[in-house]
């Protein structure tokens, strides 16, 4: 039981990472929109 809990706790985990890469590489393509 104790591995599944492990595994939810690292999936949230790579779960908030990936939404907050996305956000940043979205957040970056939009300035360098206004520049352009």
């Amino acid at each position: 039981m104790w591995r599944l809990r492990v595994l939810e706790k690292v999936i949230n985990i790579l779960a908030k990472n990936i939404c907050l890469t996305i956000n940043t590489i979205f957040l970056v393509l939009f300035k360098s929109n206004l520049f352009i």
